[in-house]
């Protein structure tokens, strides 16, 4: 809101607090709907990607980001140990460092793997929709709704 603000963006930009697996926005009210890192922490995805794709106007963007369970734990030990950040020289910052670094590798094991992904984004109506990796730790939904045809 601050940045907004800022920017001059009011007109453009309004921010709303609402349930990702229950919006009150009409059907295909929005030309471009993005997520970003929100689907890991949704215990029921295929609700969210069902609104995103009602939400999603006839033409509409898809644009979804968020973590890969990866495959094996040591590959979560892996990622956790690369972005997960160097202790901190302070000993008394420890217990928070540890917590942060607990809660990613929670996120990672909560996370979908692309073939979910997909296989929710086909069960919606999204069947078009692209899923890949894009990261050695994200995967990448895009999808564009198709024309309403009479």
């Amino acid at each position: 809101k601050k940045h907004i603000d800022a920017r001059g963006l009011n007109d453009r930009i309004e921010l709303v607090k609402i349930d990702a697996k229950s919006m009150s926005f009409r059907d295909g009210e929005f030309a471009c709907v993005v997520s970003n890192s929100i689907v890991h922490h949704i215990p029921e995805p295929r609700d969210v990607m069902a609104e995103i794709h009602r939400v999603t106007a006839p033409g509409g963007v898809v644009f979804v980001r968020d973590l890969s369970r990866p495959d094996t734990e040591k590959e979560v030990d892996r990622i956790v140990a690369l972005y997960g950040g160097e202790p901190p020289l302070d000993p008394s910052q420890r217990s928070s460092y540890d917590h942060q670094r607990m809660l990613f590798r929670d996120s990672l094991c909560a996370a979908l793997t692309p073939d979910e992904v997909k296989a929710l984004a086909t069960e919606v109506g999204m069947i078009e929709a692209d899923v890949r990796m894009t990261s050695d730790r994200h995967w990448t939904l895009t999808y564009r709704k198709p024309l309403a045809t009479s």
